[in-house]
């Protein structure tokens, strides 16, 4: 009996040496293929918390640079807006500088001083009538007083500056103006180039086309448009010869041809064309007759 169980008990250390010596060349590939197995199994188990938390990261992240990124927007919207404010308060300022240096190169008239004003509101209802200007009495300005706009040419003299208006009332610090197309207007006017006189008394607007009327104009002339139109001096608070437009011409009729209607068995009506754009003022100046 004792043979047989050494012989078992050699059989089985053989087969544990065995089985041992393949664990230990095996190890490696053992140990990945458990890990291989316990990482399948524990996956959703260990991955779902970092995936909530890399999820609400990436989240918070995204939101935290949209965020950013409107309020990058919103800030250099704003810069933008203000240098464009800026921009445009530079460009106005070199208009108003180049305005006021070609008022400055006006020639002197004897009797009449210069007063320069910004025109400061116009009345919507009233645009083409009347507006008001940063002068009045306390500056010397008067009513009756004629006001010019300068106009862009480089022809004589007697054409740099063009009647806008007249100073219809004041106060101590600003000034009423009502321009030609008003009937408060009524400045006297001459054609030299027909050798008659008028009255500008009111206009019309047809589209873009503006005009004053010229009242009490004798019958019995060849009018032509284009003639130019300029103060007659009749008041004393307007000297004479200051430009103040052309007559209109109509194009339907052909261009020479004037637009003159009859206005009763003595005289004739024309439209006439103003020299300035009287829609479109900054500055103007006024001619205030001097105390003698």
């Amino acid at each position: 009996m004792a043979p047989r169980i050494k012989k078992s008990s050699s059989g089985v250390f053989i087969v544990l040496f065995l089985v041992g010596f393949m664990v230990v060349i095996n190890f490696q590939h053992i140990k990945r293929f458990a890990y291989k197995i316990g990482s399948d199994f524990f996956y959703p188990f260990i991955e779902t918390p970092s995936l909530i938390k890399n999820k609400v990261t990436t989240g918070s992240l995204i939101t935290k640079s949209k965020e950013e990124l409107a309020a990058k927007a919103d800030r250099y919207k704003k810069e933008n807006d203000k240098l464009l404010a800026e921009l445009t308060s530079i460009d106005e300022l070199k208009r108003e500088v180049k305005t006021l240096r070609s008022f400055l190169e006006i020639e002197d008239r004897p009797k009449y001083n210069y007063i320069f004003s910004e025109v400061l509101s116009r009345d919507p209802a009233f645009w083409l009538e009347r507006f008001t200007i940063s002068k009045g009495s306390s500056d010397g300005i008067v009513p009756g007083s004629p006001v010019l706009s300068r106009l862009e040419t480089n022809g004589p003299s007697n054409k740099k500056l063009s009647v806008v208006g007249r100073v219809l009332d004041t106060t101590n610090h600003t000034a009423v103006v009502t321009t030609i197309f008003s009937k408060d207007c009524q400045l006297s006017v001459k054609l030299p180039e027909s050798g008659v006189l008028g009255i500008l008394n009111g206009g019309g607007r047809e589209g873009k086309r503006l005009w004053a009327n010229i009242n009490y104009l004798p019958r019995n002339i060849d009018y032509k448009a284009g003639e130019e139109v300029y103060t007659s001096g009749a008041s004393k608070w307007t000297p004479s010869s200051l430009y103040v437009g052309k007559i209109a011409g109509n194009k339907v009729a052909g261009e020479d041809t004037p637009y003159i209607k009859e206005q009763n068995n003595l005289f004739i009506e024309a439209q006439m064309e103003p020299a300035s754009n009287i829609e479109d003022l900054n500055f103007v100046m006024i001619m205030v007759r001097a105390k003698e």
